[in-house]
């Protein structure tokens, strides 16, 4: 992708190429992966997700236009940071989480408020604050499962809210991160969607970009 004829032989030389905002989301992409310390099936489709939100989110910035790629495949990254936190503090509770996802049908937000009276997104948020990253960031991540409680922010971060929240329903379509695609979501027919003004032929066009693009990242990524 960064292909150049002339050599390049410096580390100055490479973030010159590569450009700073791209670097910095493959530097966030490689060290977040350390987080799934603990890599088993759970850890795997976890990851999974969030790779495959991160590229339909991105794809969709590119379609659309006004978005920087680059944050949104941050957000995407990063948008589910705290099921794993939540997996890694206490694996044996949050796998009653996945068994009330995969066994019994319900959301992992569903589920979470069932076990711990709050969710991922907001552990997430709390921790991209402490991290220090930007604030738009933690509102996006902290609302991507709430998007009808975003109308009232500021048309930027309620862009970047549904861009996500679409990508994340479009990988809930297709199975990314789950065990088989998740019946019941119609990406035309959500809000995000409605939001964003994508439909019809132009939408589908979106989601097998989605799938081309995942497929074609498997052997970076996973």
């Amino acid at each position: 992708m960064y292909y150049c004829q002339r050599e390049i032989n410096s580390l100055a030389m490479a973030m010159t190429r590569i450009g700073f905002a791209s670097l910095k989301s493959i530097v966030i992409a490689v060290s977040t992966k350390d987080i799934y310390k603990n890599f088993g099936e759970a850890e795997k489709l976890l990851w999974e997700h969030s790779v495959g939100v991160s590229i339909a989110a991105q794809t969709l910035a590119q379609d659309l236009g006004g978005f920087k790629a680059e944050e949104i495949f941050v957000a995407g990254l990063l948008h589910d940071i705290g099921k794993t936190l939540l997996n890694n503090k206490d694996s044996k509770k949050y796998s009653q989480v996945f068994h009330k996802v995969h066994q019994e049908g319900k959301s992992f937000v569903e589920a979470e408020q069932e076990l711990y009276g709050f969710t991922h997104a907001e552990v997430g948020a709390l921790l991209i604050s402490k991290w220090n990253l930007p604030v738009m960031l933690t509102d996006v991540i902290r609302l991507h499962h709430h998007l009808e409680s975003s109308q009232q922010l500021p048309q930027p971060v309620l862009g970047a809210t549904a861009l996500l929240n679409l990508a994340d329903l479009i990988c809930l379509q297709l199975g990314i991160g789950y065990k088989q695609p998740m019946n019941g979501y119609n990406v035309s027919e959500s809000l995000a969607a409605q939001i964003l003004s994508l439909h019809g032929d132009h939408l589908e066009h979106l989601v097998q970009q989605t799938t081309d693009a995942f497929q074609g990242s498997k052997d970076v990524f996973l």
